[in-house]
């Protein structure tokens, strides 16, 4: 049976910030997360994509610089009741998913985390544990997690599989090619500081 766990309202929610505030910075880390994924996506297919800065206003009227890009064609991304950053990767990972003629998801039920930048670097989340639980229980036998957050995964739920990766290219890879990278399970989780994301041999004496 997987653990459930109980925060404290204000480490989700800092009490130096009003619900309206959480809500406009989160969509804003949504609409900056979704062109970070759209550009490091194109990019990895070989488009060159021009771009500016303008001046924007948040839902709370606050202005803020952004850099606007001139996609080849329009790239839409539906999703209600979400913010924040961390669908950056799976943003980035099914565009070029869907403008590749390999089906490398071949069936498969993908799931994983990470934000990600316009270079398709892959940057660390919170509350990584959680996020593998919720993806099992989604019915997710792979799971994509940040390198960054290595030290932080405490436990991996049985029959889900952890791909280690820093880049987009590294997700990618690890979907085309899964029996080139060493995915980590749960008889086979590395203490931290130990965490590495690619193996030439899955042996756990070549893992370790």
């Amino acid at each position: 049976m997987e653990k459930k766990i109980v925060y404290p309202r204000d480490v989700i929610y800092p009490d130096d910030q009003t619900p309206k505030q959480i809500d406009a910075v989160n969509s804003a880390e949504m609409v900056d997360s979704q062109e970070a994924a759209k550009y490091a996506a194109l990019s990895y297919l070989g488009y060159s994509i021009p771009s500016k800065v303008v001046i924007v206003k948040d839902s709370s009227k606050n202005e803020r610089m952004v850099r606007k890009y001139s996609y080849p064609f329009k790239i839409s991304i539906n999703l209600e009741g979400t913010g924040g950053p961390s669908g950056g990767l799976i943003f980035a990972i099914g565009i070029v998913e869907k403008l590749s003629p390999q089906d490398f998801m071949r069936g498969r039920k993908v799931a994983g985390t990470g934000t990600i930048d316009t270079s398709g670097i892959v940057g660390a989340i919170g509350s990584i544990d959680e996020k593998m639980i919720a993806a099992k229980k989604a019915g997710a036998s792979i799971f994509l997690a940040p390198a960054d957050n290595c030290k932080d995964i405490g436990h991996i739920p049985s029959g889900l599989k952890v791909y280690i990766v820093e880049n987009l290219s590294d997700a990618i890879s690890a979907l085309k090619n899964p029996k080139k990278w060493c995915g980590i399970s749960t008889s086979l989780w590395l203490a931290a500081g130990n965490c590495r994301k690619k193996f030439t041999d899955c042996t756990w004496q070549g893992i370790r």
